[in-house]
């Protein structure tokens, strides 16, 4: 025979021993929806600020080649002249950055040198963050 659950309760000792086997779901839910929507916007705000440096430098003359602006900047200029994401002659990275003479960073990267930041605030995580402008010290031949 199949069994059945008992009658729905809001009070007594059934709901609760039942809700100790499964905390508040919906309560979890929302709070992980919330997360990821911060964490979205976060990601947005960095992007436009990205974005708007790497139209800066191609507004001064640089070419996208010549732009490390991360995997999706590079992906969104250079797949356009080569959708099968293949290495270009003389560039042995991934994602098209190997021909960069400038860069957009999280971080210091050996063979770099800082020639700017963008600092900002982000108000949906409420912190203090960074990106630094790079210029690759030595071009390689």
């Amino acid at each position: 025979t199949l069994s059945t659950p008992g009658p729905l309760t809001l009070s007594g000792a059934r709901s609760a021993s039942r809700n100790a086997k499964f905390p508040n779901v919906a309560g979890q839910a929302a709070s992980k929806l919330t997360r990821l929507l911060q964490d979205a916007l976060h990601r947005t705000l960095t992007n436009q600020l990205r974005w708007r440096q790497v139209e800066t430098w191609l507004a001064e003359g640089l070419k996208p080649e010549e732009i490390d602006g991360g995997r999706d900047i590079n992906a969104w200029y250079r797949s356009a002249e080569d959708y099968d994401t293949m290495p270009r002659p003389g560039d042995a990275t991934r994602w098209w950055s190997g021909h960069a003479r400038v860069a957009l960073a999280i971080g210091p990267r050996e063979g770099w040198e800082e020639i700017g930041r963008i600092d900002w605030h982000a108000w949906a995580t409420g912190g203090e963050h960074e990106i630094l402008l790079l210029r690759k010290l030595k071009q390689d031949e």
